[in-house]
């Protein structure tokens, strides 16, 4: 009889090891879709940030067509070499791109040789403008298509990655159920997990990869007429000072549809804080505002300047904005984490439950994409980003660093 117990306990603990292996084997599977799903989303974001590029490029193709003469040909030189370095960024052994070189090599070449020559000689007429902004218009378009070709190819690979998972995920519930419901159970939960985590990844991917998309649209309609109004607005009047505001919405789009691309350094925290701060001195002064550093830890971190700047701007100008005059506006650094805490009015409920969306904002002056771009930038470096109320009023801004 003894021995039967024994037995028995023996058989089930081999069970449920074999379940839990089981289990395990289907995790180490989830996570190897995973890992082909987040690559496959960093391919995705690398040809949209080539697909604004390649927009802005016509962009200053049209703004030539409507001078007429060479000025935004410098300009447009610039924004070429940026379309090859997207090029090159966009580049994947295991994704053809060279149907999108092509047509933006086409496109580079028929702007040299039919556009640059008259632009530069200033004998551009009106009809003649008109009809090269044509072909140019031919020409973005088969760009667009070819990447919008490897977009879908690649939207239909994340979709196999996630539906592995989601098969692996299964297995495991079955191992758990018929083999041992004790160890396998447990891999199983966290398999399902995984799969849960990588369907939100890929509904946040594709949400932002929209907005990308929407935000290149919008910049493409809305930079040409806004360039016409503030050529031709008076200095001060309301009508330039709105055009001037749609243009600061219109880059902050640009900026949420195509973070830069920059590789990063060894960053000393520290004095990026410092820096930060004197850029913001002029403002706060205006405003009688006090930005103080009331303690630095010496930290280091792996970052991109631009990226980690940026983040800092956005998040002290804010803060000289919230508070009242007279106010201070602390600042503090740790190993870890900056913090930045004013004295404003906080976070209204309705503000709060959406802050880090884009076009959400407390301000009337706001565009409400800077905190949505600061999140990605953070995020995308393994950090965090947050906002909680200041005990006796006002917010604190915590950018945690995560590992780097």
């Amino acid at each position: 009889m003894k021995r039967g117990v024994v037995l028995a306990v023996a058989g089930l603990v081999a069970l449920q090891a074999l379940g839990t292996g089981l289990g395990f084997l289907s995790w180490s599977r989830v996570a190897e879709a995973n890992r082909e799903h987040q690559r496959i989303a960093l391919q995705r974001e690398a040809l949209l940030s080539l697909a604004t590029t390649a927009q802005e490029a016509y962009v200053h193709q049209a703004h030539t067509f409507i001078e007429g003469g060479p000025g935004h040909l410098d300009h447009y030189v610039e924004v070429v070499a940026s379309v090859d370095a997207a090029l090159v960024a966009a580049r994947d052994e295991d994704v053809d791109i060279e149907p999108i070189r092509e047509t933006v090599a086409a496109g580079n070449w028929w702007f040299a040789d039919s556009v640059v020559p008259v632009a530069r000689a200033g004998t551009m007429s009106r009809d003649a403008a008109m009809a090269l902004h044509a072909e140019a218009e031919v020409h973005a378009k088969a760009t667009g298509d070819a990447i919008a070709t490897v977009l879908h190819a690649l939207s239909h690979r994340q979709e196999e990655a996630l539906a592995r998972a989601a098969r692996e995920s299964t297995r495991a519930w079955v191992g758990a159920v018929v083999v041992a419901i004790g160890g396998a159970a447990l891999a199983a939960v966290v398999a399902t997990q995984i799969v849960r985590s990588l369907e939100r990844r890929r509904v946040e991917t594709e949400r932002l990869a929209a907005l990308g998309e929407m935000a290149s649209a919008v910049a493409h309609e809305l930079m040409n007429p806004l360039a016409v109004i503030l050529g031709n607005a008076e200095p001060g009047s309301p009508i330039r000072v709105e055009a001037e505001h749609a243009r600061n919405v219109v880059q902050g789009l640009l900026g949420f549809a195509r973070p830069a691309r920059e590789l990063p350094v060894i960053i000393d925290l520290a004095e990026a804080v410092s820096a930060a701060i004197d850029r913001v001195t002029m403002v706060a002064d205006a405003r009688d505002i006090t930005v103080k550093l009331t303690g630095t830890t010496p930290a280091t971190r792996l970052a991109a300047p631009t990226a980690v700047r940026q983040v800092l701007d956005n998040l002290l100008i804010n803060a000289v904005q919230a508070s009242p005059t007279g106010a201070v506006v602390e600042v503090a650094l740790a190993r870890d984490a900056v913090t930045i805490a004013d004295r404003g009015a906080g976070l209204p409920p309705e503000v709060r439950a959406r802050l880090y969306q884009p076009f959400v904002t407390g301000r009337h002056e706001g565009t409400g994409l800077g905190l949505a771009i600061c999140k990605r930038i953070v995020e995308a470096q393994g950090g965090k980003l947050t906002h909680e109320d200041r005990p006796g009023g006002g917010t604190v801004a915590r950018w945690e660093f995560g590992h780097g």
